[in-house]
């Protein structure tokens, strides 16, 4: 990750078209040393990475209540990498377009049992410093899937969202709001 972090900053002219300033993009690459000590700490778990779907939400989750199946659908982004980026994005937009909170109930519920089955920790405190470890790396993640995806596809064939800028720099912005 923090290779193609780097890569990504590299690409600065694309950067300022996504809506960053210059002074946004120095500070992200001071930023490099921080990610790079995010990721290593992050592996000291042992988390196996997985197939991750960058767009893991309730609307690509079919539930067949007749024989009690869930498929998960719109596998078109999918890559390897840590699980709980899948789960950050889960509920990440079920906060988005259903209205919870970090400190509800319901959500944390939602990430008690998210996070507790991807494997056992020796301490809620473990799995906590593990969590917020990979929600500052979420930033990064989701910089990078956009950045992937717009450049995996021919821009002339898409309209709308897909053309305007703000893709990338939302998550940028996230990212220095979260480390400095």
């Amino acid at each position: 990750m923090p290779d193609l972090y780097k890569q990504l900053l590299s690409q600065k002219d694309c950067l300022i078209a996504d809506g960053l300033s210059e002074t946004e993009i120095s500070q992200l690459q001071g930023l490099y040393a921080t990610i790079s000590h995010l990721c290593k700490k992050l592996s000291r778990y042992s988390i196996k990475e997985t197939l991750v779907q960058p767009d893991f939400n309730d609307n690509n989750v079919l539930f067949d209540d007749r024989l009690h199946n869930i498929t998960i659908i719109d596998l078109g982004e999918i890559a390897i990498s840590h699980p709980f980026f899948s789960l950050l994005n889960f509920l990440h937009v079920i906060k988005k377009y259903h209205g919870l909170t970090e400190i509800g109930d319901v959500y944390l519920r939602l990430q008690n049992y998210c996070f507790k089955k991807i494997m056992p920790f020796a301490s809620e405190k473990r799995l906590l410093d593990a969590v917020s470890i990979a929600r500052t790396l979420f930033f990064v993640h989701g910089a990078l899937a956009s950045y992937r995806l717009m450049h995996a596809c021919d821009r002339t064939k898409f309209t709308g969202s897909f053309q305007q800028q703000g893709r990338i720099s939302p998550s940028l912005k996230g990212l220095i709001a979260a480390c400095i």
